[in-house]
């Protein structure tokens, strides 16, 4: 009938709603690469409980691990229900700050009014709210495995094709709560380090006549992070 007409397109409305792609980077350069290694890499090194896919992007700060996680949600994002990117997980480093992420994954679920008292109340509250539901859910930097404890749910719990990602500037953390398939980021090339810092510097691929040998001192200094590029644009400008 018309009600359930509705309430069915009402539906389908949220769904697109929730899945409002993420600003990635500025500029990409480099990004499709390192998109297709990754891909390459959890084809043939795919962890999966359940299902459920999960696993570990691991480097240096400044490497571009953030960047990478969001492209990957907002490709995976699309066929799944649900879309969860929670950012700076590593400043929650105190039950009071976790039980406040806790307390974000319903509200990124479209979920009002849910409340619960602490963090191990709110284990329970996300299993049974993400219970069966295809998702892809990224906690960026990571820092200690409470994190995961507390933000991760069990993974017989969610829907068959869910993703989990996780980025983290330790190792450790990963492997200490069973994460194996663990993608390690590598550093720029040297090609797509020089088109990045001149798209920064100067707005286009490629130096300006005369600027050739600063790019090139700079770009030496930097060793290959994306982020120390950035900065050092500032010595041009």
């Amino acid at each position: 009938d018309e009600g359930r007409l509705l309430k069915n397109i009402m539906k389908c409305v949220k769904k697109v709603i929730k899945k409002v792609p993420l600003v990635v980077a500025k500029y990409q350069v480099g990004l499709n690469e390192a998109v297709k290694d990754f891909e390459m890499f959890t084809a043939k090194s795919s962890q999966s409980h359940h299902n459920v896919q999960i696993v570990g992007i691991w480097g240096m700060g400044g490497f571009g691990k953030t960047t990478l996680a969001k492209e990957l949600y907002n490709e995976k994002c699309s066929p799944l229900e649900r879309c969860i990117f929670l950012s700076d997980v590593r400043d929650a480093t105190s039950n009071n700050l976790l039980h406040s992420k806790q307390i974000k994954l319903p509200e990124d679920l479209g979920v009002k009014g849910i409340s619960f008292d602490n963090v191990e109340e709110g284990k329970g509250v996300l299993e049974s709210r993400l219970r069966s539901i295809r998702l892809i859910l990224v906690l960026d930097n990571v820092d200690h495995v409470d994190q995961l404890d507390t933000l991760l749910p069990p993974m017989d719990s969610l829907g068959s094709g869910s993703w989990i990602i996780v980025t983290t500037r330790e190792s450790e953390v990963l492997t200490c709560w069973g994460i194996s398939c663990i993608y390690k980021m590598k550093s720029i090339d040297p090609f797509h380090a020089h088109q990045l810092f001149c798209w920064h510097a100067f707005l286009q691929p490629s130096p300006p006549e005369g600027f050739e040998e600063l790019v090139k001192n700079i770009l030496d200094a930097c060793n290959g992070l994306p982020v120390f590029e950035e900065e050092n644009t500032l010595a041009i400008e």
